[in-house]
């Protein structure tokens, strides 16, 4: 049973699922059962877990539709429950350190909200507390990843390219990326886990007549089986992936350790992590 506290804070898993890639916001829709009956009005409920647009606002239509003697925003007289939603950005195995240094953002569907919910991350968090309304912060952190998701896609399709065209695609980038406005990653195996493989698609499933290039993303994220041409650079394998405990230079060309590069993909809540997409008729 969940207890009776002043602060829930929701952080389910929110896996794809369906042809169409739609976010299965069935763990969330479970957790906002569990709390309901609690409510007495006063409360602050954060909702972190990756959502497509107007999750937030649904999950207070929940609220009501299960507790039609609270409000969401004091109409009527009846005790408020404040709603908030603020998209977690930490990397798996530095998670207690960025909680407390990255810039979670806070969006509210209430003005209180927003400042009960900056209060609290106030308490450990040293970055930067923004606040805005609901609907762009469920957009941010879709937004990011799928930034990043097309920006993978783009480095690996070139090293495809540069292969068909015998052209060297590590000395290719250097030069590149030495323009002031240029900064292309370097070619990989693709992209892997529950967030970037996965939160593209709820922008695509909200809006898929309009998200087009998202959508072309996919078949350019996986290299082929094989080496790469050029003289890698050092500490990174022929395939592009990182020598085992070798080191890297960034693009800022300072040196760093790579961790060793595995298959093996974690197991999660529900399911298992996304592996590396595809490309056409993988």
């Amino acid at each position: 049973m969940t207890p009776s506290a002043r602060t829930y804070i929701i952080a389910v898993p929110t896996p794809s699922t369906g042809r169409d890639h739609a976010a299965d916001l069935s763990l969330v829709e479970a957790a906002t059962r569990q709390i309901a009956p609690r409510l007495t009005g006063g409360e602050l409920i954060v909702l972190e877990s990756t959502c497509p647009p107007g999750t937030t606002r649904g999950l207070a239509e929940a609220i009501i539709a299960m507790r039609p003697d609270l409000s969401t925003d004091g109409g009527g007289g009846r005790p408020q429950v404040h709603l908030s939603y603020c998209p977690e950005r930490v990397l798996p195995g530095r998670i207690m350190a960025e909680m407390v240094t990255n810039s979670p953002g806070h969006r509210r569907l209430d003005p209180e909200a927003s400042h009960l919910a900056r209060d609290l991350y106030a308490t450990f968090c040293r970055g930067d507390l923004v606040l805005t309304d609901a609907a762009t912060a469920e957009m941010t952190k879709l937004t990011e990843n799928a930034f990043r998701d097309l920006n993978i896609a783009f480095a690996n399709e070139l090293a495809v390219v540069c292969e068909r065209v015998g052209v060297d695609v590590w000395e290719l980038i250097d030069l590149a990326n030495r323009h002031p406005r240029v900064s292309i990653l370097q070619p990989g195996p693709g992209v892997g886990g529950h967030c970037i493989a996965v939160d593209p698609w709820f922008l695509v499933s909200c809006a898929p007549e309009e998200t087009r290039l998202i959508r072309t993303a996919p078949p350019g994220q996986r290299l082929p089986a094989g080496p790469l041409r050029g003289a890698h650079p050092p500490g990174v394998g022929r395939s592009g992936l990182a020598d085992r405990g070798g080191a890297r230079p960034d693009l800022q060309g300072r040196r760093r350790r790579s961790a060793p590069v595995t298959r093996a993909h974690h197991h999660r809540e529900r399911g298992r992590r996304s592996a590396p997409r595809p490309g056409p008729g993988g």
